[in-house]
Formats: C-alpha cells, sequence, structure tokens
C-alpha cells in the first residue's frame, strides 16, 4: 500500500510513499481495518495497493482511494480525465446547509453559475462521493473538451474549488 497527495497510477507508484507496519492478512470474510498516519494530517491523500502471493506474482494496481484531508471540502481526481474515464470528487457536507457541486467551463468562482450542477440538496454531516464521467447523454456525445473548474458551495457560498481538463 503506498499514499500520495496526488493521484496514484503506474507512473507514479514508485514515487509514492510506502505504508509501514502492514499487519498480516486475516481469513477470507473477516473486516480489515488499517490506521495511516500521514505526514500532513490537514491534506488531501489518495492511497493504493499492489497485492503479491508467495511467490512473488503482484497484481495489478488497485483502484484508488481518495482521502480528504480534516478541513478540507473538496478533492477531485483525476487532474485529467479522458473520454470514457471517471473524475472522481470527494466532498464535505457541514450538515443542515444546502450543499451544492456544480462544473463550469468558466472560472467564475461564483456559486450558482455552473454549467453542470452534479449535487444540490441539504446533506446531513459527512463526507460524500460524486462520479462524473463528462457524457451528455441528451446530447449523445462527451461535453466540451476544455478545463472543467470544480465548486462546492454551502448556503450559496463556495468552500471547495478544484479543476479538472476533460480531453477527448
Amino acid at each position: 500500500m503506498r499514499f500520495a497527495n496526488r493521484p496514484i497510477d503506474d507512473s507514479t507508484w514508485d514515487g509514492s510513499t510506502p505504508v509501514t507496519a502492514i499487519p498480516e492478512p486475516k481469513p477470507a470474510g473477516q473486516t480489515e481495518t488499517l490506521v495511516v498516519t500521514v505526514p500532513t494530517p490537514n491534506r488531501n491523500y489518495t492511497f493504493a495497493l499492489k497485492t503479491a502471493d508467495e511467490a512473488p506474482n503482484w497484481s495489478d494496481l488497485s483502484n484508488a482511494a481518495l482521502g480528504l484531508g480534516y478541513g478540507s471540502y473538496l478533492f477531485a481526481a483525476p487532474d485529467v480525465v479522458h473520454a470514457g474515464e471517471i473524475l472522481w470528487i470527494v466532498f464535505r457536507a457541514p450538515g443542515g446547509g444546502h450543499v451544492r457541486v456544480e462544473l463550469s467551463r468558466f472560472d467564475f468562482r461564483v456559486c450558482g453559475h455552473g454549467d453542470i450542477v452534479l449535487m444540490s440538496s441539504v446533506l446531513t454531516e459527512g463526507v460524500y462521493t460524486l462520479t462524473y464521467d463528462f457524457y451528455d447523454p441528451d446530447q449523445q456525445d462527451y461535453e466540451p473538451a476544455d478545463w472543467y473548474h470544480i465548486l462546492v458551495c454551502v448556503d450559496g457560498l463556495e468552500r471547495g474549488y478544484d479543476r479538472v481538463q476533460f480531453v477527448r
């Protein structure tokens, strides 16, 4: 298992930080947990793993798990999404307020002006995950290739910002 403050893929695996003191696997069907101490706790991190048998035959890279920093409201990965790939958005809802997650091709940084509204609702306190593939079923095609700005708004105020480039 490794972690980094950027997306982890085969090209970034070797440069990612190894997790030490991983316990032996439990028998099949038993729940396993692991607490990872990171160098900067209030930062967003990506976690991924590879496994090996006794030979050792190594597995492919796992899917990535995104970890949202304590004070962060938004973490999106990867930075570049190609047609057919998925953008992962992890966001925090403080509870009780109206939360809106939106994408915009223009960098307004003003809530309510997004071209694409991914979610708009009153949510209980917690961390939520959204995915988006840039496919517009109404057009039977992908959204235009461009930079997209991601906003998390709570009660009309920006709480988180990131951006992603969509490439066809």
